[in-house]
């Protein structure tokens, strides 16, 4: 049902997942619970902790380890917004609609920098502030318009001029810039992996290597998980499982579609290079360095056909390693001489309209289902986890006419 597990050797090539290894046993017995989460990456350990905080009875069933998926294959941004660029958006979806979700996202990343603060989560957070950069003079002031709209509706951001990031590249290939002050970059796997070990710790039972095999829908209300040694029966099941909801459930056949992203790691690098993490190009390249001095690259997937989509191959494809190579070498020349140490792909869930989704699926009222971040996961995932937890165990939120995902069906 599920997809088939890439295993250590191949997780080995992902920088945040190399030193992984399993914390939780496999399921080999029979269990009941109130809540079923499926899929242990960001979304699903944040709303197994939220559950548990409300007194819920609550079972993590992940098919690999903890953030072996999406959460742990990104490139660790914490961004504030969706796909678009915010001027964009308020032209496709609205200027209040657009608020709200830049402001979901702004809180979101507030409240996971309180949260591993005051847990002590060891992920490297580094509160650096992000930057858009335009690689055309029309993105440019499409950036500086968003900037306008930004500032008129209460975010701390800055427009910066091409002269202002002539530094940041030896080709000097950036038009103009948004920077976004609460943004940052953080290890997104130690971030789960904490984010789990305090669901653990307040009571959630965790299971990795433990694939769902069949959902089967009982009377009374109830769903029973099945796996390869075990099973879980619960009164509610949510799907945290993004690009895969398709081989769980039909119905996001044509509603979370899989994209693979590339990602690279580069030998330590001496000299510093930026301070933000870097989002150009609309998102289709992404860069940042790393404490250690690496450098981490990413993007290019539509340098082959179909934009790398509608598939589930999680292997890097040679073709867009060389380019990001390429692109690593002409526009930064310190770059040149450095080793790629870390190569790697991941899934992404994107949604048709760019927005991510929550709610139960037609017909199946007691299964819910959050995903479609498109690209965005670590900015939405950690409080999509918590409405998720508070539109299950209490019937509503403020917030849910934003994700509904009845605005996908036909």
């Amino acid at each position: 049902m599920t997809k088939k597990p890439s295993g250590k050797s191949e997780r080995q090539r992902v920088y945040w997942l190399h030193d992984a290894v399993q914390q939780y046993p496999q399921l080999e017995e029979k269990l009941t619970c109130d809540v079923i989460v499926v899929g242990g990456g960001i979304t699903g350990t944040s709303a197994a902790y939220w559950m548990r905080k409300a007194g819920a009875n609550v079972v993590i069933l992940e098919e690999e380890l903890l953030a072996s998926g999406a959460s742990g294959r990104n490139g660790g941004f914490l961004l504030t917004g969706t796909v678009e660029h915010y001027a964009r958006a308020v032209a496709l979806i609205g200027r209040e609609k657009s608020r709200r979700l830049w402001d979901f996202t702004n809180k979101n990343i507030q409240l996971m920098k309180a949260f591993i603060g005051d847990t002590k989560i060891d992920c490297n957070l580094d509160p650096c502030g992000s930057l858009h950069a335009a690689i055309t003079p029309e993105e440019a002031r499409e950036l500086q318009e968003s900037a306008a709209l930004m500032l008129a509706d209460g975010f701390k951001v800055e427009y910066r001029e091409a002269a202002d990031l002539a530094e940041i590249s030896d080709s000097k290939i950036y038009q103009g810039g948004l920077f976004t002050t609460e943004d940052a970059g953080c290890h997104p796997a130690r971030l789960v992996a904490g984010i789990g070990e305090q669901a653990h710790a307040a009571g959630a039972k965790i299971f990795e290597n433990t694939p769902v095999t069949e959902l089967v829908y009982n009377d009374f209300d109830s769903v029973t998980v099945k796996t390869p040694k075990g099973q879980v029966s619960g009164f509610l099941v949510l799907l945290s499982t993004n690009a895969y909801s398709q081989l769980i459930d039909d119905f996001f056949q044509d509603k979370i579609l899989p994209v693979r992203g590339h990602a690279l790691v580069t030998s330590p690098i001496p000299k510093k290079l930026w301070n933000e993490v870097i989002y150009a190009n609309f998102g289709y390249e992404y860069f940042r360095q790393l404490p250690d001095g690496r450098v981490l690259m990413g993007g290019m997937r539509e340098s082959v056909p179909g934009g790398d989509a509608q598939h589930f191959n999680e292997l890097p494809d040679e073709r867009v390693t060389t380019k990001l190579i390429d692109y690593l070498h002409e526009n930064f020349h310190t770059t040149r001489g450095c080793s790629i140490d870390y190569e790697w792909a991941g899934l992404m869930g994107f949604s048709r309209d760019g927005i991510p989704m929550l709610g139960s699926i037609p017909g199946k009222h007691n299964i819910f289902a959050a995903g479609g971040y498109t690209g965005h996961g670590m900015g939405f995932g950690f409080s999509m986890g918590r409405l998720a937890a508070q539109v299950m165990l209490d019937g509503e939120n403020a917030d849910m006419d934003l994700f509904s995902l009845r605005r996908l069906v036909k």
